[in-house]
């Protein structure tokens, strides 16, 4: 099970995914904005928040619905970007803890 810094480290593994398949395709964050999230007054700055530090210097927090639609717009399987996600944190939790 997770504990809040191992959520936040999930979800920071997701951005790393989603940031490298939205590179490898060439999709700008204006294109990814529209076709995620087309029912936002400003798409691409959805995204922004989601990429970036926000005002307070953490990222926005990523929805469930948010995840899929970013997926679906880069041709991307939610589970297995959840599955490598969850891999990835477990993994650096793991060297974390050999470190102590």
């Amino acid at each position: 099970m997770l504990d809040e810094q191992g959520m936040l480290a999930l979800e920071s593994h997701i951005r790393q995914i989603l940031e490298a398949r939205r590179k490898e395709i060439r999709m700008t964050e204006t294109e990814l904005g529209k076709q995620a999230f087309p029912f936002a007054a400003d798409s691409r700055r959805k995204v922004q928040g989601i990429r970036n530090l926000s005002g307070n210097g953490k990222p926005q927090r990523i929805k469930v619905g948010e995840l899929l639609n970013l997926c679906e717009a880069m041709s991307l399987n939610w589970a297995e970007v959840l599955a490598e996600a969850r891999a990835k944190t477990i993994a650096e939790k793991i060297e974390t803890e050999k470190s102590f």
